[in-house]
């Protein structure tokens, strides 16, 4: 099905990525400093993964999968991870 809606965009000139998550999910979306710290946290029944920022001035403590779709969506995230030396992207079209 993700093929067939990246065939139909590139027909009509549109240019596709493919983020890979797991890249996404190591940057802090507010200050960009790579992390690996996460903690588990446990609320109301529900397991969640929560993203904390390593850089001191920064302190951002926000869920994980929330974190990673910041940072899909921002559009400087291929030079951002460039500079991290994450691969994540493949792209599509012109």
């Amino acid at each position: 099905m993700i093929e067939q809606v990246i065939n139909k965009l590139k027909e009509k000139g549109i240019v596709v990525k493919q983020i890979a998550p797991a890249g996404t999910s190591r940057i802090c979306s507010k200050c960009n400093t790579e992390n690996f710290i996460f903690t588990f946290d446990y609320r109301k029944r529900n397991n969640f993964l929560r993203f904390k920022c390593i850089n001191e001035k920064c302190n951002y403590y926000e869920g994980a999968d929330y974190n990673a779709a910041k940072n899909i969506a921002n559009p400087k995230i291929e030079e951002i991870a460039k500079n991290l030396n994450i691969r994540y992207s493949k792209k599509y079209g012109k």
